[in-house]
C-alpha cells in the first residue's frame, strides 16, 4: 500500500473518531507491525500529497524569483542612468 494511501486512511479514522464517541482507534497495523495510537494520530497529521508538492514548489519558486528581482532591480537601475 503507498504511504500516502496510508496517510489517508490514518486521517480519515481519526477524523470520524473525532466526531462519534463510540469509535476510537486504539493501535494500527503497519507494515506486519502493530503500531500505538500516537503513530496513527502523527500520521493523520501529516499534509496531503498536494499540499506537499505545493510546499515544494514554493521552496523552489522562492530563490528563483527573488534572483529574478535582483536583476530586474539591475536593469531599473541601469536603465534610469541612461535615461539621464
Amino acid at each position: 500500500m503507498p504511504f500516502l494511501r496510508r496517510t489517508a486512511a490514518a486521517r480519515i479514522l481519526c477524523k470520524f473518531a473525532e466526531g462519534h464517541d463510540n469509535f476510537k482507534v486504539k493501535s494500527g497495523f503497519l507494515d506486519g507491525e502493530v503500531v500505538d495510537v500516537a503513530t496513527i494520530e502523527s500520521l493523520a497529521k501529516l499534509p496531503t500529497k498536494e499540499v506537499l508538492l505545493a510546499t515544494v514548489c514554493s521552496a523552489f519558486q522562492a530563490p528563483i524569483a527573488a534572483f529574478a528581482r535582483a536583476v530586474q532591480a539591475i536593469v531599473d537601475k541601469d536603465g534610469s542612468a541612461d535615461a539621464e
